[in-house]
C-alpha cells in the first residue's frame, strides 16, 4: 500500500505563494496529497487547495483578485492594527463561503497563536473562515481576532512550518515548505546602518531560526529561493507589474529536485 503524504505550508506573506509551485510539481507527477497542515500564508494556500485540489483554480484566484486584496487592506484601525480584517473576512468568505474543515476534500489543520497565552490554537473543525483569517494575522498590521475567548493572530509566531502537526494527522511522508530561510540572504556589502534596516533584518533572523527549529521532523525540507519582501510583502503583490509566476516557479524548482526522493519515498 502507497504511503500518505502530508504537507506542511509554511509562513511568509506573499512569499507563500511559491508554496503554489510545489503543488503544481505534485499535481503534475501524480502524487497526491493526504493531508495539509499550515500557518499564516500556509493557511491560505493549504485552505484553498484543499477546497479545489487544483493549482490553476488557486492561481486565478490569487492573480485576478489584487483590487479585492487592495479594499480588504483599505479597512483602519486605531487599536491593536492598522487594519481591522473585517473586510479580509469578507473577502475570505467570498472564497470559502460557508464551508468547514468537514467539507474539504483534503483533512487540513490550521495554526494560530493566542497572544494573551503564547499558546499554540490548533483547528481542524468547524468554520474554516475564522480559523484562516485569524493565522493570517501579522501582529501589528492586522488588529488580532476576538474568537471563543481567545485573541488570535499569525500561527507562525509559535509554528511556522508545522511539520509535527500534519505527521500526526497521519501522514507517513512529510514535505515541509519553509519560506523564511532568510540566511540565504547574506550580502556581505549590506549595511544596517537605519533603525529600520536592522529591525527588519533582526525580525527576518528571528523567523529564519524559528523555522529552521520548527521542521526538524519533516522528511523533505523545501526552501524556495525567493527575493526577499517585507514581511508580508503586499506592496509589491499589489503592483501592476509584480511576476506572481517567478515566485511560484522558485516553489515549482526546488519541489522538481525531490520527486524521484518523495517517490521513493511513498513507496
Amino acid at each position: 500500500m502507497a504511503k500518505k503524504l502530508g504537507l506542511a505550508l509554511g509562513s511568509g506573506g506573499v512569499r507563500g505563494l511559491a508554496h503554489l509551485g510545489v503543488l503544481r510539481v505534485l499535481e503534475q507527477e501524480g502524487i497526491e496529497v493526504s493531508f495539509i497542515a499550515g500557518s499564516s500564508a500556509g493557511a491560505l494556500v493549504g485552505g484553498l487547495y484543499a477546497m479545489h485540489k487544483s493549482v490553476d483554480k488557486l492561481i486565478d484566484l490569487l492573480s485576478n483578485n489584487k483590487w479585492d486584496v487592495l479594499n480588504a487592506l483599505i479597512d483602519p484601525s486605531f487599536t491593536g492594527g492598522l487594519v481591522k480584517g473585517e473586510k479580509l473576512a469578507s473577502l475570505l468568505s467570498g472564497w470559502f463561503g460557508e464551508d468547514s474543515f468537514e467539507d474539504l476534500q483534503i483533512p487540513l489543520t490550521v495554526l494560530t497563536a493566542d497572544l494573551r497565552t503564547a499558546e499554540e490554537i490548533i483547528f481542524n473543525q468547524g468554520k474554516l473562515i475564522p480559523a484562516v483569517r485569524a493565522s493570517m494575522t501579522v501582529p501589528g498590521v492586522f488588529k488580532p481576532v476576538e474568537y471563543e475567548g481567545r485573541l488570535l493572530v499569525d500561527g507562525g509566531l509559535v509554528n511556522p512550518v508545522p511539520d509535527e502537526i500534519v505527521r500526526a494527522m497521519g501522514a507517513d511522508v512529510v514535505l515541509a515548505v519553509n519560506l523564511d530561510n532568510h540566511k540565504i540572504y547574506v550580502n556581505g556589502d549590506e549595511n544596517y546602518d537605519s533603525v529600520t534596516a536592522a529591525s527588519i533584518r533582526s525580525i527576518n533572523i528571528l523567523r529564519h531560526y524559528l523555522a529552521k527549529y520548527s521542521t526538524t521532523t519533516a522528511d523533505i525540507v523545501l526552501e524556495p529561493n525567493i527575493a526577499m519582501h517585507s514581511i508580508i510583502g503586499l506592496g509589491s503583490y499589489l503592483l501592476p507589474k509584480y511576476d506572481l509566476e517567478k515566485v511560484i516557479m522558485a516553489g515549482e524548482v526546488v519541489a522538481i529536485n525531490v520527486v524521484d526522493e518523495i517517490k521513493a519515498l511513498m513507496q
